[in-house]
């Protein structure tokens, strides 16, 4: 396979390596490399999905995660994505040539987040969870930015992580 064998997922290495935002240049270097890709944004658009399956090996998994609106296809015109994620189902699609399977995951019950803090303590490296926020803002700041984001003025990729301290000490 160009560019070396495809790598698992877990360790250490499902991510491209050079760290940082995933850029046009980097989603090339890495094309065709991976069994399962994980798109999980705040909003799913045409560009993400269309970039997660051109990571994704022939015969992969797209595993929708987050960001749908009802009416969402991938390809575009083909699967119901919104419907496969809220259902969590799998269906069979081709795109750019490639046989994918379109997969989807909607919220987690307990176990999976003791799971999921079970595999960050074993291998801190291969869940760099900082990379998943985007902006921290105070709690002061709060307000304005859901109604920002409910306006549709602003989205942020990534999380927003929310300081509960105020961001200058309050006097007495």
């Amino acid at each position: 396979m160009p560019g070396g064998a495809r790598r698992p997922v877990g360790r250490g290495a499902s991510r491209p390596a050079s760290g940082g935002p995933l850029t046009e240049a980097k989603a090339e270097q890495h094309r065709g490399r991976y069994d399962v890709v994980v798109v999980a944004p705040t909003v799913a658009t045409t560009e993400l999905l269309e970039t997660g399956a051109d990571l994704a090996a022939d015969g992969a998994v797209l595993l929708v995660y987050g960001g749908t609106r009802k009416g969402d296809t991938f390809p575009p015109g083909g699967a119901d994505v919104d419907t496969i994620r809220r259902r969590e189902l799998i269906e069979a699609v081709e795109h750019r040539g490639k046989r994918l399977s379109v997969a989807g995951a909607y919220g987690c019950h307990r176990e999976d987040y003791e799971e999921g803090f079970r595999l960050r303590a074993a291998h801190p490296e291969a869940f760099p969870l900082e990379r998943l926020t985007s902006r921290r803002i105070g709690l002061d700041d709060f307000p304005r930015q859901v109604m920002d984001l409910a306006a549709e003025l602003v989205d942020f990729p990534g999380k927003v992580v929310i300081d509960l301290a105020p961001a200058t000490p309050r006097r007495p």
